[in-house]
């Protein structure tokens, strides 16, 4: 959560889009299907791995929160955790300007979950966070998105 840390990318070098070979396999029934099931899993995997080792270089014990109120640090830690356990992350140290969609890559339905969990800890009716509105966000924009849901105390 400092800002002072690089925000996550993903490298040139790795591909998140399928290619000629996986999209063909998706329409060839059962063989087709196993190869492009692996070959992108194989595609995910590497952004991933990448992601990881970009958080891991950040180290967890220099996490300082980017907002000053009690309240606004108690939502960011809060906000900071869900998304390390949801997504599995070696830890919780995020940066206003890292891209949630890169946070969630490989989404199999948590962001669902956590939407539903940070409207909980907010106590808002079900469906006021949506899962674009949070893929379309930064961290940091999230997090100002989220303080103007209840009033500051």
């Amino acid at each position: 959560m400092n800002a002072q840390a690089k925000p996550l990318f993903v490298p040139d070098s790795l591909a998140t889009r399928p290619g000629v070979v996986e999209r063909f396999c998706r329409y060839v029934p059962l063989f087709g299907w196993i190869v492009a099931t692996s070959l992108e899993s194989r595609r995910i995997q590497l952004v991933l791995d990448s992601l990881i080792a970009q958080l891991e270089e950040r180290g967890a014990n220099d996490s300082v929160p980017f907002t000053t109120t009690e309240r606004n640090v108690t939502l960011e830690q809060f906000f900071a955790d869900s998304i390390k356990d949801h997504f599995g992350w070696p830890h919780n140290h995020f940066v206003c300007d890292d891209p949630l969609s890169l946070l969630f890559y490989g989404d199999d339905g948590e962001c669902l979950e956590l939407c539903g969990e940070v409207e909980r800890f907010l106590e808002l009716p079900s469906g006021t966070i949506t899962a674009e509105e949070l893929h379309a966000s930064t961290f940091g924009e999230a997090i100002a998105k989220l303080l103007q849901y209840k009033p500051q105390c």
